[in-house]
């Protein structure tokens, strides 16, 4: 009797414990969400990061291979998705380059991203006229416009003054797709 009053004990004190511990966590959470202003590109486009980017030697094989792969996508709604990433990616990159100060290397990222943004608004207007985009797909699609639209204002603030008009492009681009898509 004695040992099941103590095993009790310590079930209810760890239970204590771990339901306290958690609102603590909840309350820093809650905290430093609104804090902080500053989006993390980690978080919005996870799995997703920068990568290689143009300063690295095998930033070609890396474009390579991504060319490569468009030649395997073949309708134009999963093109446009393949587009959209890849403009993501770029944007990443843009960032990793403005942090590292690569100011001329930034602008030839931004001119391929917002290459990249062309391709994938023309491939969603083909979808959309032959109406072969299925809703999962554009609830993706839209998702990922989202996260672009809130990430683009970050990195016009973060970026140099001849960035800054591209990028508010970039994000005139995301925003009339957005209007497409709804």
């Amino acid at each position: 009797m004695e040992l099941i009053k103590k095993l009790v004990g310590c079930i209810f004190a760890t239970a204590t414990i771990l339901v306290l511990s958690s609102n603590f966590v909840l309350a820093e959470d809650t905290l430093a969400a609104t804090s902080v202003k500053e989006i993390d590109s980690y978080e919005l486009f996870w799995p997703m990061v920068a990568g290689k980017t143009m300063k690295d030697s095998i930033f070609p094989l890396k474009l390579f291979k991504e060319n490569f792969q468009a030649l395997f996508v073949f309708k134009s709604a999963p093109k446009s998705e393949y587009h959209l990433v890849l403009a993501t990616k770029r944007f990443l990159e843009l960032e990793k380059l403005i942090s590292d100060k690569e100011n001329l290397l930034s602008s030839k990222t931004l001119d391929k991203a917002l290459k990249q943004l062309s391709v994938f608004r023309k491939n969603l207007k083909l979808s959309e006229n032959s109406k072969t985009i299925t809703s999962n797909r554009r609830a993706e699609i839209k998702n990922k416009l989202e996260n672009l639209k809130v990430f683009l204002p970050q990195l016009a603030i973060k970026g140099e003054s001849g960035l800054v008009d591209r990028i508010n492009d970039a994000k005139s681009l995301v925003d009339q797709s957005l209007k497409d898509l709804n």
